[in-house]
C-alpha cells in the first residue's frame, strides 16, 4: 500500500474504560492538548483499542507542522482553548494494534486495516487515512501539491513497537532543489580582506 505522509505529530490514542489517553512516539502524554478528539472513544462503541496515527493541522489546505506543533506544546488551559479554533487538528489513523484483548501487531497490515476501515467510518476530527496501490500516481500527485511525500508499507507486514524505523515501511520524501547563491566575506584589522 501507498499512504500520503502527513507532515504532523505521530501519536498513539490509547482507549481504555471508555478513557482516552494520547501519547507521542516519545512516550510523552498528549491528551490536554487535542481535546477533539475525545470522540474517537465514542466511534469505538466502548471497546478498547490502540490506534496508530498522525495528528495534522491544515493550513490554506495543506498540513502544517508549526500549526500543530504550537498545539502539541501548548500548556496553557486559555490558550489551548484559542488555538482549538484557530488551528483545528485531524487525527490520521493509519494502523490498529489492539482491538477487545487482542494484540493485533503481529497480524498481516492488510488485515490491520481492514479491521481499521469497519470500525472508524469518517467522523469530526478522526480520519482513517486511505490506501493507494498505484504509488508513482500518488508520489506524483504529492509532488504537484508540494506536500512532504509517500508512505509505502508492506500489505503483509507486522507492527513494530518502538521508535526505531521498519524495513516493513518506507518513506519516500518529496526532494525539494532550489538554486542558491552563497557568499560571505571576511574582514582583516576592521576592513573587509575577501568576498
Amino acid at each position: 500500500y501507498f499512504q500520503i505522509k502527513w507532515d504532523g505529530v505521530r501519536m498513539l490514542a490509547f482507549v481504555e474504560n471508555r478513557e482516552l489517553r494520547l501519547q507521542n512516539r516519545r512516550g510523552h502524554e498528549r491528551t490536554f492538548q487535542y481535546p477533539e478528539f475525545q470522540e474517537i472513544k465514542e466511534l469505538l462503541g466502548g471497546r478498547e483499542a490502540i490506534l496508530d496515527g498522525e495528528v495534522i493541522a491544515l493550513e490554506e489546505g495543506k498540513p502544517s507542522f508549526p500549526r500543530v506543533m504550537q498545539r502539541d506544546l501548548c500548556r496553557r488551559e486559555k490558550m489551548l482553548k484559542y488555538l482549538r479554533k484557530a488551528y483545528p487538528c485531524t487525527f490520521c489513523a493509519f494502523d490498529l494494534l489492539y482491538l477487545e484483548g487482542e494484540d493485533l501487531t503481529s497480524k498481516p497490515y492488510r488485515y490491520r486495516q481492514e479491521l481499521l476501515s469497519n470500525l472508524i467510518t469518517g467522523a469530526g476530527s478522526i480520519y482513517v487515512n486511505d490506501n493507494f496501490d498505484l504509488g508513482k500516481n500518488l508520489y506524483s500527485q504529492m509532488s504537484k501539491l508540494e506536500w512532504e511525500g509517500v508512505v509505502a508499507k508492506e500489505k503483509d507486514s507486522r507492527y513494530i513497537w518502538g521508535p526505531q524505523k521498519s524495513r516493513y515501511w518506507l518513506k519516500i520524501k518529496l526532494r525539494r532543489q532550489q538554486l542558491c547563491l552563497v557568499g560571505g566575506i571576511s574582514f582583516s584589522g576592521g576592513a573587509p580582506s575577501a568576498l
